[in-house]
């Protein structure tokens, strides 16, 4: 397959790139490429022309943009071979891209390959040394022209600054050794990106990873003490940024546990709109800052100062737009125009101390429910028919924050009135939109009188138009609060799954009927409502009405036959995503109502041929005709004795005896000779008459134990059994392995006096039926097997 393939190659690449110069044919080159993998070849030599023309494009300075973008396919394709032979080349390459004076647009392609290239560096021993070789080359030149363009962030050379920050950043993970000694000129470096009001995430980025650049000291603990100084500091700098913004709201200031300095930042002016402005951008910078030093991996233990993330957290969204409205002043007014970014961004701060800590975390469990209910019921809006709700993206964030707590801990509150809350927020976000407008009638004083109206005057042809009356026609968003209406129902599915059970019965009934109102009208197809007429709302509804189901609460009542009957209309959705899962919740329903097969460990069935087998001998001894228990509703009896019968011409004695236990659905079996074989073991087979009188001289009954299970008694008539005897008699099989064949058994007794003795005590007619009737009703014979 390599040679048609290389010849191929060679093919497009003499007629379209040599030949040719226009842009298409050049994107359709790029295309071909990717569906066919062109670079893949296995034998080294036949890319070998293709890598030179690749390489002489590198060294013109006209045509290095077609030549990084071909190294890019090319190194997404080549084989191990032709990557190791060339990757330091395609390095020393990249640094010269960068150190010329080329356009913005080849520098930032040369730092998106360059990302490429390094991490695959990592995995070889020989070539990470060489690379070791160049790397401060590039270091340097990356720093340094960043530096530069530090003045121009907001203009066109702000794409180029970001991916050469984020090629900074492939270096410190892959290389964080040899980077150690650029970390002071990279941390003043970020320190002045610091200080603008728009800061790109890879400065973020690279402001953590500088805790893992250098050496990691016995067993990282360099790493860790770099980590615990960045936390603390980033911690002290939201604590002071926190603290400006309430200044003057009587609420105390937050002092902060780090004696570390706070990050650098500018002087803020007087004026309270650039005020604001600064610093509700500064608490967002070090608020990534924060979410983003706690999602990363880390190579070295840490940890984790848990509650001074929860009390700075706490204090962010201690002050509200109600607070700040009822006595409005210049400044608190300015101030609540930003006070839902800053809810966010603490919000977003513990989203990422729930995904890091997880279960850690459930001693501060009531501290982190009620602050994210109070959030929500505090900036609760007014829906507004077919319009997208002020504060809705607090909410999802609010409500993500929530679904993640579910998830890691799956655990809640322990009182319930964050639980009323949370479900009464959630209902006000899923209820459908109505439209509220009413049609009011305008009496005159012609109304009001008994006269009749004028007649109308008929109308002259040619267009008029209307311009009074009431019209219904307005701008209406059928998808408006889409988004929101679909965290809220996926906090609802968890919350009914992990603690649903748990819930009070008047929660669970009203969800109940919110579910039931919201769900007929699936049943009318095209008219959904807002803002069901988004199909990823109907499926989490659905969602929400399964985890009814497969959840049931212990009192209130099940919507499984409703749910059944809803899931057949929405299978016909128009949607493919709703109609699919319907489907699929379906034949679960299904399969809950009518179980297709048993399952393990339950005995459902006993086979005829097992149980003929185990009854022919005492057939052939009675001549009994063949029995049938329980089949077809109606119940006979099995044989028409059960104690002794014995066979006279061989001199064995054959009896059974056979029960099923009701609760557990296993089969309890007793036999008499069975104990008397054991008692024959234990006592060393002793023919004493008064020891087989003792145990066959015993009346079988049937008793309930005290777990409600079906066991055999064998009682004596005239004297009282030992305790020993007694543990003996109470047979039950509790062993899920035992077979059917346990189910009728003979034994053998070779004693003529122990014939004599079990043909005196043999079982009353009343109690073979009473046995009989108990088996038919437990056992279920497969007619067909």
């Amino acid at each position: 397959m390599d040679a048609p393939m290389e010849n191929v190659i060679f093919a497009f690449k003499s007629e379209i790139i040599k030949n040719s110069k226009e842009i298409s044919d050049f994107t359709c080159l790029l295309q071909l490429t990717d569906e066919n993998k062109f670079f893949s070849l296995q034998k080294t030599y036949g890319l070998q022309e293709t890598i030179s023309y690749i390489h002489g494009c590198l060294n013109t300075s006209k045509l290095r943009t077609e030549g990084l973008i071909l190294l890019e396919k090319l190194i997404e394709q080549c084989v191990t071979e032709i990557f190791t032979q060339n990757a330091v080349t395609w390095i020393r390459f990249i640094v010269q891209c960068l150190e010329s004076h080329d356009p913005v647009v080849v520098k930032r392609l040369s730092c998106h390959v360059g990302c490429k290239i390094i991490p695959l560096t990592v995995n070889f021993t020989a070539l990470s040394k060489d690379i070791i070789s160049v790397l401060p080359q590039l270091l340097a030149t990356l720093i340094s022209a960043s530096s530069e363009l530090l003045a121009t962030l907001i203009s066109a050379s702000s794409e180029w600054l970001t991916a050469s920050l984020k090629l900074l950043g492939v270096c410190i993970q892959s290389y964080p050794g040899p980077c150690g000694t650029f970390k002071t000129k990279l941390e003043a470096m970020v320190m002045e990106l610091f200080k603008e009001q728009s800061v790109p995430k890879e400065a973020i980025a690279l402001y953590v990873l500088l805790a893992r650049c250098g050496g990691g000291g016995n067993k990282g603990i360099r790493f860790t003490e770099a980590w615990s100084y960045k936390f603390q500091q980033i911690i002290t700098s939201l604590t002071e940024i926190v603290n400006l913004l309430y200044n003057g709201l009587n609420i105390p200031e937050l002092a902060s546990t780090f004696s570390v300095p706070v990050l650098p930042m500018r002087e803020l002016p007087e004026m309270y709109t650039n005020r604001f402005n600064i610093l509700s951008s500064y608490h967002h910078t070090y608020s990534l800052c924060l979410q983003e030093l706690l999602s990363q991996p880390f190579p070295a233990p840490v940890k984790i100062p848990v509650s001074d993330v929860i009390k700075l957290v706490t204090k962010v969204l201690s002050v509200n737009i109600r607070d700040l409205t009822v006595r409005p002043s210049t400044e608190r007014l300015l101030l609540s125009g930003y006070i839902s970014t800053l809810h966010s961004d603490a919000v977003l701060s513990l989203h990422s101390l729930i995904s890091r800590c997880k279960t850690l975390l459930l001693p501060y469990s009531k501290s982190i429910i009620t602050v994210m209910v109070k959030e929500l019921m505090l900036f609760r809006t007014k829906v507004v028919y077919g319009q997208n709700r002020a504060h809705s993206s607090l909410r999802q964030i609010v409500y993500r924050t929530l679904v993640l707590w579910l998830k890691t801990t799956k655990s809640f509150t322990i009182t319930t009135e964050e639980e009323d809350w949370l479900v009464q927020e959630i209902l006000h976000d899923v209820r459908p939109h109505t439209d509220n407008m009413k049609t009011v009638s305008i009496k005159s004083k012609k109304s009001e009188s008994f006269e009749p109206p004028p007649s109308k005057k008929k109308k002259k042809g040619g267009y008029s138009e209307i311009s009074h009356g009431i019209s219904t026609q307005k701008k209406v968003d059928l998808e408006a609060n889409s988004e929101l209406c679909m965290v809220a129902l996926e906090v609802l599915y968890w919350f009914l799954t992990t603690v649903g059970c748990q819930l009070k019965q008047k929660i669970v009934e009203e969800l109940q009927d919110f579910l039931i109102s919201v769900a007929i009208t699936f049943r009318c197809k095209g008219n959904y409502g807002i803002p069901y007429a988004d199909d990823r709302c109907r499926h989490s509804l659905l969602r929400v009405m399964q985890a009814f189901n497969t959840m049931p609460h212990p009192t209130a009542s099940s919507l499984l036959h409703y749910s059944l009957s809803v899931l057949r209309c929405t299978s016909q959705d128009s949607s493919l995503l709703v109609s699919s899962y319907s489907i699929e919740s379906l034949q679960a329903c299904e399969a809950l109502i009518h179980a297709r097969a048993p399952s393990y460990n339950v005995l459902k069935k006993v086979s005829r041929e097992v149980i003929e087998d185990k009854i022919d001998i005492i057939q052939q001894d009675k001549g009994l005709e063949r029995s049938n228990i329980f089949l077809s509703g109606q119940k006979t009896s099995l044989f028409e004795s059960v104690g002794e019968k014995h066979n006279k011409d061989n001199g064995e004695s054959k009896k059974s005896f056979t029960e099923k236990r009701c609760v557990e659905k296993n089969v309890i079996e007793s036999n008499v000779e069975d104990i008397y074989e054991r008692k024959q073991k234990q006592w060393g087979h002793s023919d004493s008459d008064s020891q087989q009188s003792r145990i066959i001289d015993h009346t079988v009954t049937m008793s309930t134990n005290n777990h409600g299970q079906m066991k055999p008694n064998l009682s004596g008539s005239n004297e009282r059994q030992s305790p020993m005897e007694e543990q003996d008699y109470t047979i039950m099989d509790t062993d899920v392995d035992n077979t059917i064949g346990d189910f009728m058994e003979s034994s053998e007794n070779n004693s003529e006096g122990v014939k004599k003795e079990e043909e005196k005590h043999t079982l009353s007619t009343e109690d073979q039926e009473n046995i009989v009737d108990m088996l038919s009703t437990f056992v279920d014979i497969d007619e067909d097997q």
